[in-house]
């Protein structure tokens, strides 16, 4: 960890950038050389498009930048309804309704 930067400040700023986040894992934030610190993390949002968290990605990358002079960001985004740590997000399915034609003849 960069002289001056704690990981709980770090995944603190990620958490109020933006709305929606609720867990910051898989922290790491290294100095690649004097004046260049890099970070990649994964930060669980709530349930959205993929299309819908392109402003998020913006907001943690600009209040990282701001506060810490991040400039280098892996981030990989992970949906809140997936298994921690699951290859294959499986969402919880909302449950079934029944017809009236949902019964054998």
């Amino acid at each position: 960890m960069p002289r001056g930067i704690t990981a709980e400040e770090v995944a603190g700023v990620i958490q109020t950038a933006t709305p929606g986040v609720s867990n910051v894992h898989d922290l790491h934030v290294w100095t690649i050389r004097p004046g260049f610190v890099a970070l990649s993390a994964h930060v669980v949002l709530d349930d959205q498009a993929l299309s819908q968290t392109m402003p998020s990605m913006h907001a943690i990358k600009d209040a990282l930048r701001t506060r810490f002079a991040i400039e280098h960001t892996t981030i990989q985004f992970e949906c809140s309804q997936c298994n921690d740590g699951a290859l294959i997000c499986t969402p919880t399915a909302a449950p079934a309704t029944l017809t009236a034609h949902d019964h054998s003849h």
